[in-house]
């Protein structure tokens, strides 16, 4: 009998290990909210209603709150407004799960875009996962900047250098009080091709382009190497302290 017995029982181990193996389906989950780029004010609550489920067994899920703000610098702003992340991990079991989960947004988070993630696992390791993107506002400013560019002219053609003048400015949401700038980018535009010019931010104090009491930006750039010849639209993107943004452009030609 040993001898069979020494067969028997490695080829169970490696049945078991095989049906383990066997399942490579991921969980599906669905989340139900928050609906994708809802507006969620600071100070009230998330709520991350989902369902995940397996055709084998559930093990964890996790819930992931995160910035969207595409590494734009605002400078002192991550101290005064810090950004709002968070986290949540629960073990759970079974095929079928559901949820509805309440997560209070602080009343100083920082404004701006946000990405609601929920993965979750099976006992095979198995990853399936879904997103929702949300805006948190702040209604202290809802109102975004206001951009003018004043040189070049609409139509002109650039020649190397070329100056860039506008102003920009921007108001809190009684449209009375002065809020702040802090960041500004300029660009060349054809259809899906950007082209960028400059970043500036308030860390760098806008590298000198740009005046917080005033209003004026001013900056000389060169037609980039690999911008072709023709009709492009020249364009300057601003944002405030609590992620308000807007653009102005105009035509140019590139000769």
């Amino acid at each position: 009998m040993k001898p069979v017995f020494k067969y028997i029982l490695p080829l169970a181990i490696a049945g078991l290990l095989a049906s383990c193996a066997s399942d490579s389906e991921k969980p599906v989950v669905t989340i139900h909210e928050p609906a994708n780029n809802e507006i969620i004010e600071v100070g009230t609550e998330i709520h991350v209603d989902f369902q995940i489920t397996d055709n084998d067994a559930l093990k964890q899920f996790k819930i992931d709150i995160h910035g969207g703000h595409d590494g734009h610098t605002h400078g002192k702003l991550s101290a005064i407004l810090p950004p709002f992340d968070t986290i949540i991990i629960e073990n759970i079991s079974g095929i079928a799960v559901d949820r509805h989960i309440h997560i209070d947004v602080p009343t100083n988070a920082w404004p701006g875009p946000y990405h609601v993630m929920v993965y979750a696992t099976d006992q095979s390791g198995n990853e399936g996962k879904a997103e929702a993107d949300i805006i948190i506002r702040n209604s202290i400013d809802v109102l975004a900047p206001v951009v003018a560019i004043t040189s070049p002219s609409n139509g002109a053609t650039l020649s190397n250098p070329f100056t860039v003048t506008a102003t920009i400015t921007d108001k809190l949401s009684d449209n009375v009080t002065n809020g702040e700038i802090r960041m500004i980018e300029v660009k060349l535009v054809k259809g899906n091709q950007e082209v960028g010019l400059g970043k500036f931010d308030e860390v760098s104090n806008f590298n000198g382009a740009f005046t917080q009491s005033t209003g004026q930006f001013s900056r000389s750039f060169n037609i980039p190497s690999n911008v072709s010849a023709g009709a492009w639209e020249l364009e300057i993107e601003a944002y405030d302290s609590y992620f308000n943004h807007s653009h102005a452009h105009i035509d140019v030609i590139i000769p």
